[in-house]
Formats: structure tokens, sequence, C-alpha cells
């Protein structure tokens, strides 16, 4: 029987015409691109072995035809070349497909000519748009600009717009003559071909990782002048901490948490597929400061094509030990092959505004003990103290001598700081032959700081070239940027020297803070002239002219415009690859690239201050050089059974190169002659640094019919920094599009799960050298030198890399015809072997040592959702809300033997606060004293009435310094040619101890000390209050910790994109002008006289506010012309 139905079968197919066979005969695409006509019949005749009879000039203008990786049926691919020309095929007997022209159906008729434009939801134009008027083969394709023109039979036709990884859409003209049509992106786009770790390109949908790709028009309407705080609120599992350093400040981003328990936990840069420098140059401690930027602070977001962030270990694995914090990809703006010269002319103004959260009390004034000035003196002592009587409008002699009103004279925040602006503009050419594709671009940015007499500068110049060659077997790819940044007077931090937010917040409300620029008639004087602005008490011109007795509370002014400083960078980041296809499934590649800087700086503490009278400066040089080489072979093949691999097997060599130099001089001989050499206390010094790694690496993917998929990877590094050791990094992943293979409700659209596994790890902050004995040289005895050992930690030759180790689940799910998406992930992440610099007994020596002995756990849940709730044919509105929650713990500090289970980070200037790794506690805890209280929870008071100290409780633990919860919401509304967007960011969970606060309460500015002005507080008498809260200030930590969650409106833009009906007559092709703002409204927060972001270091030591520079809130606009 078996063998009678095999046969009735095949007797079937055999009467089945060949022509029939042939049309469904499925025609394979390797890659997605852009074909025309003629090179589809290539493609065809190929596979299927039938050829073309055609004349040349019916395809002659044919459109091209865009196609997607996969397979796809020869008759559909037929139709979809010969439909939009109006022609047909035939086939013949000799397998042969005869092309000719078709009926003519509409072309004696069409009176109705319809244009438009096809853009995607965000109104970026879609090029090479297919538009046929239903029913017929009439149609058309868009432009460069998305721009079309098709003559119609009638005026009440509908059109059908199609697009590569776009949903297809029917649009009735009903008597319009111009139209814009958004696509929508369609489960198709979750196939995309994304860039991953080491710039390998693969298929979206076989990914067993979450990645995030944002892209690069995100960072250029409401800009930061750092690219890295754009990302806030954009992306699940991303913590960004803008510091309240200034605009040249540093980005602080976190990926799934902190990876390690001290050493560097940002991420790794990578632009371009090299990894670049993103030190921090310096930041602000206990005793101040100032933040000297990071890397990713130098990138122009003008040049920035897409980030794309790898947050999980299975995406970063091949970057071995620079990835245990995560990657973000940065892919640069390049030209397009075939394509006209374009040139793109981008101007972005903002006005910057410092924000006030200040709100001090405003009834009493300067003074001690209850009591207003009557004498200079007296004046000069209370200074900086708010301890007077209430104001009554009575006049009383300030400090320099002059008597005014002793009355609230006015917010001192709004006249000392500025309106700062911050000017881009950037002018780029691009374009392509068939073979070469290019882009140039300039760009200068001039930034105005809402600090008075300080601002930085970059320009920007960059090239990006890629093309092919050999038959196209041979392809290339180059990118360059060459960066010159500026910065003059970065804001000192925290403790006062220098820094003129903590003369300005504490100033009694009573004085003016434009009176300490000298004489009140010459207030409009140059500030820069400091012989006609100073003059101190003494009479001295050119010197500081103090507020107060205490030389540490600063003239702001002084510190703005004379305890000048300057620093400036001259950087280029380059890369070059080239590829060779040695047939259809193997290539071999190599890539070069370079990191290299040259820094030079300079600081002035001028003759005058007044805490340094002869002043002194500094100055420094610094070179830093990182190179890669990476060569690489890989393999990517399909079987017919489904079956397919992608190999890749390579090898990274990595050095790294600083060295610098640095000079100071103090007491100037000669005053205000500023020459290191008039010092005459001068010292200087070296330094130099040296260290690389060699890694190898391969990664392969295995999949089943484009939906099961099957990835691992390995990588080894060997340390130039450590004894001969090296460490294997290995992943795992695996991945199913389960819609393609299992029969689903209707709703869902696309479901994908996913799952991996990983380990990657690195050397933390271990530097070259580390690990090695290090001498110095000591005063010489009785004329011979003497040398000795150097430093306080005991040299461990027996140190490993810290491991961390990390497993990830999650799925994606597009439902309702793709209107609404879910992206989830959960990890669960582990750290062992952190390197401490454990403390030891002094006995030895020493008082630390580097081990192995840190453990950290972070386990975490990430969700993004995006939808479309509304969409007609003129209005669309787009949502997507990402959150993230994170739980770290320190399981071990120390050896276990040891039973030391703290470990402080820094401490707070107010000196009762310390940031502190707590066995089982999360990550950097604010701990400190609290108070102590009665059985009715009331504040204990000792015998002299001042508030006690809970001894008993020792240091407590208030909580971790880093949001564990970080959200954030994103709306665009469209309405024809109309677009608002604003983001909503969001985060919970930390606390942060006021050290600006704990200051306010002992100058008496704080509206809290209001309470017992008049009755006493505590036994003591109102003319003793002060003693009250400076017992406060002094001891209790408790009274300063703040819960550090907020709501902030982060961005929001309007924008207009000029119909093309507008500029046909101009030499413009696009046009579009944004109203931008950012940061305008801080929608709650739980602490008073700061803003929640106010720490300023970029460090572990998160949490700790002391008077750091105000954050700004910008507006402005944004101008984009395409010629």
């Amino acid at each position: 029987m078996r063998t009678f139905i095999f046969l009735c079968i095949t007797s079937a197919f055999s009467f089945v015409p060949n022509e029939l066979s042939s049309q469904n005969a499925k025609i394979k695409v390797d890659a997605d691109k852009i074909i025309s006509v003629a090179e589809m019949f290539e493609l065809i005749q190929e596979q299927v072995g039938y050829k073309f009879v055609y004349n040349d000039e019916l395809i002659a203008n044919a459109p091209k035809i865009e196609l997607e990786k996969g397979k796809i049926l020869a008759r559909k691919l037929l139709e979809r070349a010969l439909n939009p020309i109006n022609c047909t095929y035939e086939f013949t007997e000799n397998k042969t497909i005869v092309v000719q022209k078709g009926i003519e159906t509409v072309s004696e008729i069409q009176q109705i000519t319809v244009k438009g434009t096809i853009t995607d939801a965000s109104g970026m134009p879609l090029p090479g748009a297919s538009i046929l008027e239903k029913g017929t083969s009439n149609g058309a394709q868009s432009d460069f600009d998305g721009n079309f023109t098709l003559n119609v039979s009638s005026d009440d036709v509908v059109l059908v717009i199609s697009y590569i990884g776009y949903a297809t859409k029917e649009v009735a003209v009903a008597g319009q003559s111009n139209i814009t049509i958004a696509l929508a992106e369609n489960a198709a786009a979750l196939d995309e071909v994304v860039v991953t770790a080491l710039g390998i390109k693969r298929s979206k949908r076989s990914l067993a990782y979450s990645i995030t790709k944002v892209d690069g028009d995100d960072f250029t309407e409401t800009r930061e002048t750092n690219i890295a705080n754009g990302l806030a609120g954009k992306v699940a599992g991303v913590n960004v901490t803008k510091t309240a350093t200034g605009p040249a400040g540093t980005a602080r981003v976190l990926i799934r948490g902190n990876s390690s328990l001290t050493g560097n936990n940002q991420p790794l840069y990578v632009v371009d597929g090299i990894p670049i420098d993103n030190a921090n140059r310096g930041s602000a401690g206990e005793w101040g400061g100032s933040d000297g930027g990071d890397g990713i602070g130098n990138i122009n977001p003008d040049d920035i094509e897409t980030m794309s962030v790898l947050k999980g270990n299975s995406a970063a694995a091949l970057y071995g030990s620079q990835a245990s914090n995560g990657v973000i990809l940065i892919t640069t703006k390049r030209g397009k092959l075939n394509q006209g010269l374009q040139v793109e002319v981008n101007s972005n103004y903002v006005f910057e505004e410092a924000i006030n959260h200040l709100d001090p009390q405003t009834e009493y004034g300067s003074g001690l003990l209850g009591q207003k000035p009557t004498t200079q003196a007296e004046a000069w002592d209370a200074g900086e103290f708010s301890w007077g009587t209430k104001l009554d409008g009575s006049s009383v002699i300030q400090s320099d001598g002059i008597s005014r009103p002793y009355a609230y004279s006015g917010n001192n925040f709004d006249k000392f700081y500025r309106t700062g602006s911050t000017f881009t503009n950037t002018v780029s050419l691009s374009g392509g032959t068939a073979d070469i594709g290019y882009r140039f671009s300039a760009s200068n940015m001039e930034n105005e700081s809402i600090m008075p007499n300080s601002g930085m500068k970059r320009q920007t110049f960059s090239m990006n070239m890629h093309g092919k060659g050999m038959d196209d077997k041979l392809s290339f790819q180059a990118s360059a940027q060459y960066i010159l940044q500026d910065v003059r007077n970065r804001s000192q931090l925290a403790d006062s020297p220098g820094n003129a937010h903590y003369s300005v917040w504490q100033l009694p409300v009573n004085v003016d803070v434009r009176n300490l620029k000298g004489d009140p008639e010459r207030l409009g004087a140059n500030p820069e002239d400091a012989t006609d602005l100073y003059g101190d008490p003494q009479g001295r011109e050119g010197y500081e002219l103090l507020p107060t007795n205490s030389v540490w509370f600063q003239n702001p002014y002084w510190a703005a415009y004379q305890q000048t400083d300057k620093d400036s960078k001259d950087r280029v980041i380059a890369s070059a690859s080239i590829q060779y296809d040695i047939n259809d499934w193997v290539y071999v590649k190599a890539r070069a690239g370079i990191d290299q800087s040259d820094r030079i700086g300079q600081g002035i503490n001028p003759t005058g201050t007044g805490y340094s009278r002869n002043g002194g400066m500094s100055q420094s040089q610094a070179k830093y050089q990182q190179t890669n080489f990476d060569i690489m072979v890989g393999s990517r093949h399909e079987f017919d059974n489904g079956i397919a691999y992608d190999f890749l097997a390579g090898a990274n060599k990595m050095r790294l190169q600083e060295d610098g130099t640095s000079a100071s001089g103090s007491d100037f001989a000669l005053p205000f002659f500023y020459s290191i050499s008039n010092g005459i206390n001068n010292s200087g010094g070296s330094s130099f640094s040296k260290l690389g790694s060699n890694s190898v690496y391969g990664q392969a993917e295995i999949s089943y019919n484009n939906w099961l998929f099957l990835t691992g990877s390995a990588r080894n590094d060997w340390f130039s920094v450590l004894d001969g050791r090296d460490v294997f990094y290995p992943s795992v992943g695996l991945s199913a599009v389960l819609s393609d293979v299992l029969e689903l409700p209707e709703a869902f659209d696309y479901v994908k799960v996913r799952t991996s596994w990983a380990q990657v790890g690195g050397v933390g902050d271990i530097g070259a050298y580390s690990l090695n004995q290090n001498y110095s040289q000591a005063r010489a005895q009785l004329g011979v030198p003497r040398g000795g050992l150097s430093g306080s930690s005991v040299r461990n030759s027996n140190l490993n890399p810290l491991l961390v180790t990390e497993l990830e689940l999650g799925f994606n799910v597009q439902l309702l015809n793709n209107r609404l998406g879910v992206d989830f992930s959960y990890y669960d992440k582990k750290t062992e072997d952190d390197i401490l610099n454990a403390g030891i007994s002094y006995t030895s020596g020493y008082s630390s040592s580097i081990v192995n002995v840190g453990e950290l756990t972070n386990k975490g849940v990430e969700l993004l959702l995006t939808g479309t709730p509304i969409q007609t044919d003129n209005f669309r509105w787009n949502v997507s809300f990402n959150m993230s929650y994170n739980k770290s713990k320190v399981v071990s500090l120390v050896d276990p033997e040891n039973d030391e289970e703290r470990f402080n980070l820094g401490l707070s200037r107010a000196r009762h606060a310390w940031v502190t790794h707590i066995e089982g506690k999360p990550f950097g805890q604010i701990t400190g004293s609290q108070y102590l209280r009665d059985a009715n929870g009331e504040i204990a008071l000792d015998a002299n009435g001042l508030p006690q100290v809970d001894e008993e409780a020792g240091t407590v633990a208030f909580g971790t310094g880093v949001h564990p919860f970080n959200a954030g919401l994103q709306n665009n509304f469209k309405y024809k040619d109309w677009s608002l967007g604003f983001l909503i960011d969001m985060r919970d969970g930390a606390v942060g101890h006021s050290g600006t606060n704990a200051q306010l309460y002992r100058r008496g500015v704080h509206k809290n000390t209001l309470i017992g002005r008049e009755t006493g507080l505590g036994g003591n008498p109102a003319s003793e209050i002060r003693n009250y809260y400076t017992k406060i200030f002094n001891d209790i930590a408790e009274e300063f910790i703040y819960d550090a969650g907020f709501i902030k409106l982060r961005e929001i833009s309007l924008s207009y994109n000029v119909p093309s009906k507008f500029l046909e007559k101009t030499f413009i092709r696009k046009a579009s002008i944004s109203a931008v703002g950012r940061n305008l409204w801080l929608i709650h927060s739980n602490v008073d006289n700061i803003d929640p972001e106010s720490s300023y270091s970029a460090t572990n030591v998160q949490g700790l506010d002391f008077f750091a520079m105000p954050q700004s809130s910008s507006f402005g606009f944004n101008v984009n012309l395409t010629f």
C-alpha cells in the first residue's frame, strides 16, 4: 500500500507544470540589500536556472528593490519588481522567462497628481518606500528624503505603502494633493541587524541577552555637554548620576549595579569598534577638589548614529576583563553608497539657569548671641553667622566698614549665579559613489557656565569612510575624531578653599553678596581687575576682601575671578578595519585603533588670597595612549536542512601608556608675578606607567530555521600587571522565537524567550607596577644617600583577577499588530575575589594589604513597555516606560579569619557621616550617629540642654546612597508635521547626607533654626540657641539624612518638520526646528535647600552633598537643515 501511495504522489507531481514549481521556488537572500531589477533577474537565474528575455528600456527607470535576509518565493519577488513598472512575465518551455509591458490601465485617464512624504514614527524620512495605487500596477518609490510623486486615476483612490521592517499601510487620498504618511515598525523589525561586541553584526532575534539601542537623535535636540548624561531615564537597568560639578564634569553610569566594592564601576565605552579611555581625571573628596571630567564627555553628539548598551555579561563577554561593568557601543555616522553630496547643518542654542532650591530663614540677620554688630570688629567676627537679632531695618555696620539697613537684602543665589548658555554648531558633508561612502564633519561648542568666569569650548573634526572592492570581496572602514577641548575655572567643590558656593549659600540674609566686590559705587566695574575691586580691611589693594575673620570663608568673587585654573586637551580617536571574503562563507578581518590625548593644566592661587597670602601655582602635563589590534577569522553558512552557523575566532593586543610631569611653586617672592620660578618653595615630579594584555577569543552560533539559536563564546586574557596569571571567560546563551513555531492567540505577533550565562572579570584598579615593591630616597645621613621602602601597603604577588558570574533570563513579546511591546529581563550577578586594600596590623610595618577577599551580589529585574495607544492618518502617540530594580548585597569584605565587617569608602566634610560597606547590607551605606531618644521617641537632652548621641547604637546604617529603583516614561505625540515629546525620570530607594544643610544649621541660615530664637530651647536661653544647633551640626548625622528619591521632567521638545512643498523652490532639501528644554521641573523631591542630584563625586562615594555646583535647567532651540 505504501508503495502504491508513493507512486501516486510521484505521478501527481510529474503533471505539475514546471513553471509553477519554478514560481514557488524559494530564493535565498543572504543579507539585507537593495538591488536593481536586473540584479534581481541574475539572483533568480543563479538559483532556479531560468534565463530572462526583456528589453532594457522596460527596466531602465525601474525603482530598486529592498530585500530582507531570508527566503522569498520567486513569484512574489517577480511581482514586487515588475508591478511598479507595469510589466508582466511569462514562462516558456525552454526555461526562459519573457518580461513584457503590461496593458495600460490607468495611464490614459490619470488626471490627479499626489505628492507626499514617507517617514517613520519619529518623522525621519524613509527612502525607497514603495507606493502603489491599490488594485493597479501604478506605483512609485520615495526618494532619499522620503518624497514621492504619483499620478493616480482619481482623487478617491487608496495608496498602499510598504517598506522593509515596517507594517504595510493603506491610506485614502480623499482629495488630498500632499500627504505625509508615517509607517510603524512591525515584528520584522525585531529581526533587525544590530551591532554587538567587537563590532559583530547579528540578527536581534538571535540574541540571548538584553541589548538596548538608542538613536543618535536622542542626544542632539535636548542635549547635554556630556552625552552620557543623555542616557538618564532612557534605558532599563542603567543608572546615570549627573554629578553636580559643572558642564565639564563626569557622568557616572552604572549598568546593573556596582560590580566591584572599590574598583571602577563604569562601563567600557567602544567607539567604532575601539575601546576608549573614560577615566575620571580628578574628583572632589572630603577636603575639596574639582571634577576633572571623563572621556565620554569629549564625544560630539552630532556624530553619533546609534548607542547600544550591552547590559549582561553574555553581551559583553567577548571584551573579557574590560567588560565586567557592561559595555556601551557607539557607532558614528557615515555616508551611504550611491548617494550624492549632502550637506547638513545643525545648530543648537540653549540658555541655562541655576536651579535655586535654597530657602533660608529671612527673619534674623548677622550677629552672635542674639545681638547685631555695633562695630566693624564685631561685624568681622560675626560675618559668617546669622545668630543676630530680628531684622528691623536699622542701619548696621558690616564687615567692610560700611553701614547698611539691617534688612533682608534679597536672594544672593540669584544675584551671584548668572544665565549660562551653550551654543553648538555642526556642519557635515556626506555622500558616496558605488564603492566608497564618506562623511566629514566639523563642530564647535561654546559653553558659558552659570558659575561666573567659568565655561568650556570644544571643537571636533571627524571623518568616516567605508567602501568595497575586488568584486565586493574586500571591504574597509576607517574613522577618526580629532577633539580640542579647553576648560576654564572648573568649579571647586566640597571643602571651602576656592568653593564660591560655600560662601554664597551661607551669607547672612542682610548681606548683599555683591558688596563683596568692593566699593558698592563700583559694582559695575570689571571684576577681572583685582586691584580695582578688592581691598582687605588693612587697605591692601589686590588682596582678598573677606566677609569674616575666617580665612576659609572666602569671598565668592575672589574664588570665581582670581583663583583661576584652566586645562586643555588634544585628543585623537581613530580606527581602521579591513575585511576580505575568501568565499561566500569564510572571511578574515583585521582592525587597529588608537585613543591618544595630551592634557595641560594650570592653577593659580593669587597673591592676597586669605588663607594663602603669598600665593602659589601649579602646572601639569599628561599624555595617554591606548592601542588595540585585532585579527579575526569568521565563517557563516546556512545548510538546506535549515541549520546555520556563524563562527568567529580572533586575538587582541592592547597596550596602554601614561606619562606626566608636574611642578608647583608657593610663596611668591615678587607679589602678583605668576611664575613657578617666582616661588620660594618649589617642587616637581614625573610619572610613567605602561601596561598591556594579550587575548584570544571565539564565538559560535548555531541556529535552526532562524527561530532557535544556541550561542557560545570564550575569551582568555593574559595581564602584564599580574605575575603570569591569566583568566578564562566563557558564556553560553539560548534563544527561541516561539511565535515562528507555535500556534499562539491572534493577539501575539512575536514571542521570544532567552537565557544566558557568562563569566567576566578584571584587575580592578590594579595599575602598572602595583605588585612590585617600590623604593624612595630618604634624607642623607652624614652626606651618605639613604633609601627606604615606599608606600604603606603590602604587595601581593599572588593576586588574582576578580570574577563576575551572571545568569540572565528574559523574553520579548509584540502584541496587537505590534502596537504593544514587552521586553523583560531578570539577572543574578555575583562578584567573587574582589580586590580590596584591607587593613592589617600596624605592627607589620604596613597599614594595609591588597587581597582577593570581596564578594558582592546584584539581583534585579528590567522591564521595557512600548506602545502606540493612538494611531490615525495624521496623529500618532508613542509611549515607552522602562523600569529596573537592582538589589545589591555585600556578602563579604575581608578574610574570614578577620572579624571586620565594615569598610569605609569616604567621609563627609561634616565629619559625622560616612559611606561604608557593611556585610549583609546593600552597596555603599550612608552611616553615622543618631539621636538618643526616650521611651516616647523624643530627643534626649544632656545636662546642658543639648541633644545627645545614641552611643549604644554606635554608627548606624541609614541606607544605600545608590538608587536601586530607576524608571523613565517617554511620550511622543506626532500630528502631521508637528511633534511633541517629553521624558520623565524617576529614582527611589536611596538616601543621602546633606553637609550643606548641616552647615546651614551651624550658621543659623536654615529655617529650622528659627525654633527657639525667642524662647530658647532645651534650657538654653535664646541668646545661646546657637549652641543647640551647633551640637547637632557637630555630632548628629541623623538630622541631615534625606530620602534621595525624586521625579523630574528631564526632557521636553516641540518640533516642526517643514513640509517639502515649502522647500521645492529652495536649495534646502529638509528642514526642522525645535524648541527644547531640559531639567525644567522637579516634580517631586524629599529634601530642602538642595537638589536631590547634588552628589559632587563620580567615585563609589555616592550620597554625600556639600555645597556642590547647582544643577541647571536649560531651554532653547535646535535647527537642522539638509542641502
